[in-house]
C-alpha cells in the first residue's frame, strides 16, 4: 500500500471541504478550496483533524492533538478542564 504524500497541489479533505493545499511554509499550509475560499492551517492541527484525509490514497498516520490541552475536552467526557495560572503583576 502506498502513502499519500501532502504537497502542494495536493488534495485534501478538511473541516467538510476539499481544498488544493497552495503553499507549504515551516509548519503552516495555505489551503484554497474551488469556491475561492482559502485557510492557512498549522500541519500538527491539520494531522490531527479526525475529517483530515488526502485525495488518492490513505491519510498520513494521525498524530496527537497539538499541545497538551487540545484533547482534554475528548478525553474527559465533553468537559473542558480550566487552568488558572495565577499570573501577578
Amino acid at each position: 500500500m502506498t502513502q499519500a504524500v501532502v504537497e502542494v497541489g495536493a488534495r485534501l479533505r478538511y473541516d467538510g471541504r476539499v481544498w488544493t493545499l497552495a503553499v507549504l511554509e515551516g509548519a503552516r499550509a495555505t489551503l484554497v478550496s474551488d469556491e475561492g475560499a482559502s485557510a492557512v492551517v498549522l500541519l500538527p492541527y491539520l494531522f490531527a483533524d479526525p475529517s483530515f484525509e488526502v485525495e488518492g490514497g490513505p491519510a498520513p498516520a494521525r498524530v496527537p492533538p497539538f499541545g497538551l490541552l487540545e484533547g482534554v475536552c475528548t478525553a474527559n467526557g465533553g468537559t473542558r478542564l480550566i487552568v488558572s495560572t495565577g499570573v501577578r503583576q
